[in-house]
């Protein structure tokens, strides 16, 4: 049975394809996160440069400490090849013909997860990018009148609940926001993200913030600009401690 906190929170425990994540409270800003996650996602098995080998050993495998364990990222293996045809063709022809499926799976959620952070990047600019904004008015107009279509759910496992609970800590607010999400009526859903390490996840952060160091590196200084520059919409007050403000 799942915790009390838990029923408390109304959260509903989902194993969900790679692409899905738990809702953000931005409506907004969580449908262009999976909007473009998802895009990006399947483009990864129509493309198939992760999968790039030579004598059965991927050309650009991920660093040595990123690792996984089949059996534990099968729910989420499972629900990418029912959502994603053409990974299911790749894993046909390229295993084990050309790579292991350890191999594989291990080229694939390297790189979701890696485009889970650069999304993440993209999310926080200030303004959002115009791609990012064209592509969601594009998709709301798109997409405003389908239906909402659940996901597939799966029996949570002892492992599963515990893991779940303790990401609760994150999601919880004030008690009169417990109150408001347990009035709705709806449960809010949670995506059960994949089981990676520790020193995976830590793997996964570092390559993100070496790519990100080099972008800057090698990205042009802007030109010096004589135009004014705009006040910043933040305002800081310093405080003087001699004069006692």
């Amino acid at each position: 049975a799942l915790s009390e906190e838990a029923r408390e929170l109304n959260l509903s425990f989902r194993a969900g394809a790679p692409w899905e994540l738990t809702p953000l409270p931005n409506k907004r800003i969580s449908f262009m996160r999976d909007r473009l996650l998802k895009k990006w996602t399947l483009a990864l098995s129509r493309e198939r440069t992760i999968w790039a080998s030579h004598w059965t050993q991927l050309s650009d495998p991920p660093p040595p400490d990123f690792t996984i364990v089949l059996s534990e990222l099968k729910p989420q293996a499972e629900l990418a090849l029912k959502g994603d045809p053409e990974l299911g063709r790749a894993r046909l022809e390229l295993v084990p013909a050309k790579i292991s499926e350890h191999s594989f799976w291990l080229a694939y959620f390297w790189n979701v997860e890696r485009l889970k952070m650069q999304i993440t990047d993209m999310l926080h600019e200030y303004p959002l990018p115009d791609e990012l904004l064209a592509m969601a008015e594009a998709e709301e107009s798109q997409h405003k009148d389908e239906p909402e279509v659940a996901p597939e759910t799966r029996p949570a496992s002892g492992a599963d609940v515990a893991a779940a609970t303790a990401a609760t800590t994150s999601l919880q607010t004030t008690s009169g926001a417990r109150r408001d999400s347990c009035d709705s009526g709806e449960p809010r859903v949670y995506y059960m993200p994949p089981k990676l390490s520790p020193i995976s996840q830590m793997a996964v952060i570092r390559y993100h913030t070496q790519f990100k160091l080099t972008k800057l590196r090698t990205s042009p200084t802007p030109a010096p600009s004589d135009a004014p520059v705009a006040p910043s919409p933040l305002r800081v007050r310093f405080h003087s401690f001699e004069s006692g403000e």
